[in-house]
């Protein structure tokens, strides 16, 4: 006789649970490295903890990280997409919360059904229409940003908006550009990317209009290959790529980039 058969309750339990654990191990990780991440964001805001000054920039540290945008589109995907619009909105609004452009703040007051019927439905059904088209070509990441922008003036003077001053979240390299970089830093196995971060960042920058102010990025690719990658490589290495995954690299990536953009 056979004694090692499994029932229906058998299977049930040897797959169930061991999938359970793994979700739960995955959701440990994610938080935790959140509350580790988060921490060391308290740290360093408590030491620098000073007033930003006319010529400062505070633009990439004001955006949402990466656990924010995981954790928002979880979400979302949670809710059927009946919570993006709102989950957007509140997302910008945090970002212009914190944002400081060479003295100039900015609010936001966009609206989640306007963001629902002018971004998100049209972008949906365009990206459908096309095969995907619209979305791989930046056709929609153009069109929200475009919409962003509409929706916000300088604080204090609500006759400041428009493309005329502000332009931020439209400004971007050309999506033929950002393919390539894309392209050759997969074949070159990143090697080259941080030649074409440094590029794709001074066109970016250039770009930008905030009120009156505009930009320019000053940071070069030694620079940046020696504070931010290497210190990637190392801390990686040792921490088998903890570093990465609670988001120390984009945070002190961010850091660098407002560090380095410079009032013109």
């Amino acid at each position: 006789d056979c004694y090692c058969e499994f029932t229906i309750a058998g299977y049930f339990i040897s797959i169930f649970f061991p999938v359970l654990f793994l979700c739960w191990c995955c959701f440990a990780i994610v938080v935790g490295g959140f509350i580790i991440r988060q921490a060391g964001v308290d740290a360093i805001e408590k030491r620098n903890l000073v007033k930003p000054s006319e010529h400062s920039f505070y633009v990439y540290r004001a955006l949402p990280s990466c656990f924010i945008s995981f954790l928002y589109s979880l979400l979302s995907c949670l809710t059927c997409g009946i919570f993006l619009p709102f989950l957007v909105i509140h997302m910008i609004k945090n970002f212009y919360a914190k944002f400081w452009f060479a003295g100039e703040e900015g609010e936001f007051d966009g609206k989640p059904m306007d963001y629902c019927l002018s971004v998100f439905c049209v972008n949906n059904i365009l990206t459908v229409a096309t095969c995907g088209i619209w979305l791989c070509f930046g056709c929609a990441e153009r069109r929200q940003g475009k919409w962003i922008d509409e929706n916000t003036h300088v604080r204090g003077n609500n006759q400041m908006r428009g493309d005329s001053f502000v332009y931020l979240f439209q400004a971007r390299p050309e999506w033929y550009k950002v393919l390539l970089s894309r392209i050759f830093s997969c074949i070159t196995c990143g090697i080259a990317a941080p030649l074409f971060v440094v590029r794709n960042m001074k066109d970016t920058v250039s770009k930008m209009r905030f009120g009156t102010k505009a930009a320019v990025f000053k940071g070069d690719t030694d620079d940046y290959v020696d504070t931010i990658c290497m210190r990637s490589i190392v801390y990686n290495m040792l921490t088998c790529c903890c570093y990465s995954i609670c988001g120390f690299h984009e945070m002190y990536s961010r850091i660098w980039y407002d560090k380095h953009m410079e009032g013109r």
